[in-house]
């Protein structure tokens, strides 16, 4: 088994799949969700729910960071 598993190789083709997820185009939540709901009857329903609830998530922890700048600035202005 030793002589099967290769960090070296596990670590080239970990590269392969960055560098092909980095030239893939930037898609709007629309046309990812319409990619997911042909999944399944259930399974695409499902998968759009996640990346809904995950799309909000991901903006609401980018404002908290906007938040959370302004006052550490604010407090480091006024100390």
């Amino acid at each position: 088994m030793k002589t099967l598993y290769s960090w070296h190789d596990v670590a080239r083709r970990t590269e392969i799949v960055y560098d092909r997820a980095l030239r893939c185009s930037s898609q709007n939540l629309l046309e990812r969700l319409s990619r997911y709901l042909p999944c399944g009857a259930w399974a695409g329903k499902l998968f759009c729910l996640v990346m809904i609830i995950d799309f909000l998530f991901w903006h609401l922890l980018q404002l908290w960071q906007v938040i959370l700048q302004l006052l550490v600035s604010q407090f480091n202005l006024f100390t």
